[in-house]
């Protein structure tokens, strides 16, 4: 190549280089165009967002306490019940069956007392003869003691005239003879006695085990009385009737059809309590339940009625945790009012738990705490500087350029966020993006050489 040819290829790659260079510096002073939002006065609410279902305040699920077969249904889906009143009927056969087979053990029962207090009374009358006895055979007794003394003392005078020969020898054996009589009259009222005695003693014996008859007869009755109140309860349960007043949300059962009651008793009917107060049973975020107190307000909507809101209150926080797929919630009872009968158990509801609220704030939007400008040409973003607690970074436009500016923030609703302190006022401007185009090009400066941005 010669030496012309050569200069000239380098000025051209010199002309070439002075151009782009232009090109950039000149691009690079143009200005960026700014997407503003005006700082506005109005009213903030703060909510917490979750989903539940709607339930009746109070929801009785009524059994049977009985093994049977259904005879009559005296209620169906959405009958309106008061409380006692009959909705079902068990065969009562095999139970009336029982209560005629206890009233007639029951009437066994009294005849055994009748006959038992019968013979309790023969055995007192017998224990009467018996200490009759025991008195006759004492008097009997002491009769033939007083006869022996007076025979012994006839028997010692009769011997002393006899020794004197005042009296014949058969006046002495005749004394003999009359004290020996009474001697054996002494022991047979001795045992006459003790006879007496043992059957006082066998009469009084008798006597307890009549009473251990009449307690046990007694016993047997008490007994008795109870397996027929037994068989009564359960013959009435044969009758199942409602424990509250309510509406019936659901009948599990047909005419006809066996129930079996062992370890639990089998669902017949569901009955909610009072539909015109119903809960929701809202599932609140771990996250989100620290602020969520009793008696916030609540906003909620169902499917069934898109347009329509519907109002409610905390009521409930309760402590046992809900995990599903590593996901913690807590269960927030919210009640409700239904006087409408709109809202039915089993609906989906989304909640909207009013945490917080500010009547007239100052407020910006929360976009606005999201922008950050682009950086100069050729260096990286630099990293923002720490914020204070309650402190968040906005930018304002000044003199053509985005100027940050730390504000202190209250509550926000997801798209506006309160303003605390005074460094902006309404109507001021703020800087919630930028174009990335000016009526020249791009905003901000570019790179010749690299992507263009979009």
């Amino acid at each position: 190549m010669s030496r012309g040819k050569l200069i000239a290829a380098l000025v051209a790659v010199l002309l070439t280089g002075w151009l782009g260079y232009s090109k950039f510096v000149k691009k690079s002073e143009q200005k960026v165009v700014y997407r503003t939002a005006k700082v506005e006065r109005g009213d903030l609410v703060a909510t917490v967002s979750a989903t539940g279902t709607l339930n009746a305040v109070t929801t009785v699920q009524v059994g049977s306490q009985l093994s049977g077969i259904i005879m009559r249904l005296h209620a169906d889906f959405n009958s309106q019940v008061k409380s006692g009143q009959l909705l079902a009927e068990l065969d009562p056969a095999t139970f009336a069956a029982s209560v005629a087979q206890g009233k007639a053990d029951v009437d066994a029962a009294q005849t055994a007392i009748q006959a038992a207090t019968t013979d309790l009374k023969i055995l007192d009358a017998e224990v009467g003869a018996a200490r009759a006895g025991i008195a006759t055979a004492r008097a009997n007794l002491a009769k033939a003691e007083v006869a022996l003394v007076d025979r012994e003392l006839i028997l010692k005078r009769t011997r002393a005239l006899r020794s004197k020969a005042f009296a014949a020898e058969q006046d002495l054996d005749t004394a003999q003879a009359n004290r020996n009589t009474a001697a054996a009259e002494v022991e047979a009222a001795k045992a006459g006695l003790e006879n007496a005695k043992a059957k006082l003693e066998t009469a009084q014996a008798q006597r307890i085990n009549g009473d251990s008859k009449v307690a046990s007869s007694r016993a047997q009755l008490a007994q008795k009385q109870a397996s027929l109140e037994l068989a009564r309860v359960n013959l009435g349960r044969t009758r199942i009737l409602s424990p509250i007043d309510g509406v019936v949300v659901s009948r599990n059962v047909d005419v006809g059809q066996t129930v079996a009651a062992s370890l639990q008793a089998p669902v017949l009917f569901t009955i909610a309590n009072d539909l015109r107060r119903m809960q929701i049973d809202a599932n609140v975020d771990e996250a989100d339940i620290g602020r969520v107190k009793l008696g916030q307000t609540v906003e909620f909507t169902v499917d069934a009625y898109p347009d329509d809101r519907f109002d409610g209150k905390v009521v409930q926080m309760r402590l046992q945790p809900i995990v599903s797929q590593n996901v913690v919630t807590y269960d927030t009872v919210i009640e409700v009012a239904n006087e409408a009968m709109l809202l039915r158990p089993g609906m989906t509801a989304s909640v909207r738990i009013q945490i917080a609220s500010v009547k007239g704030a100052l407020k910006v939007a929360s976009g606005a705490f999201g922008y950050r400008p682009a950086p100069p040409p050729g260096k990286p973003p630099a990293a923002p500087a720490p914020l204070a607690k309650g402190k968040r970074r906005l930018h304002v436009p000044r003199d053509g350029k985005a100027e940050p500016l730390e504000v202190a923030i209250g509550i926000a609703d997801g798209t506006s966020t309160e303003l605390l302190d005074k460094q902006l006022s309404e109507g001021d401007a703020v800087i919630v993006g930028d174009d990335g185009e000016s009526e020249a090009g791009p905003s901000g400066p570019t790179n010749p050489f690299a992507p263009r941005r979009r």
